[in-house]
């Protein structure tokens, strides 16, 4: 990654089968998350970019299995599971975004 460029993680949610009048394969949601490699950012000349990393997250680790996707960052961690179809074990400032179990979001029929 270089320095001072633009990145992003796009996280799409697509029907896993046909639901009523939409196909499987539908696009359902979709966000994207600027990211950044701060270890090329430390090189780089630090007035050119102040402003520039102040606005970004910092993710500290991104792991990917078989059946989750774990994104953990300075004030927050997040787990998307690819078995269920759920969005869960969020935390962000020291405080949990959901109470209880992860919520099962778009009834488990993402692929």
């Amino acid at each position: 990654m270089e320095a001072l460029t633009e990145y992003f993680l796009e996280i799409e949610f697509r029907l896993k089968k046909d639901k009523g009048l939409l196909k499987a394969g539908h696009l359902v949601a979709w966000e994207q998350l600027p990211i950044v490699n701060y270890a090329t950012i430390k090189t780089a000349d630090k007035i050119a970019h102040s402003s520039f990393i102040d606005n970004i997250p910092i993710l500290d680790n991104v792991v990917e299995s078989d059946k989750d996707i774990i994104i953990v960052g300075n004030a927050f961690r997040v787990v998307f599971s690819k078995v269920k179809g759920t969005l869960g074990l969020g935390q962000k400032m020291e405080r949990s975004i959901w109470q209880g179990a992860p919520c099962q979001i778009f009834g488990g029929h993402l692929r």
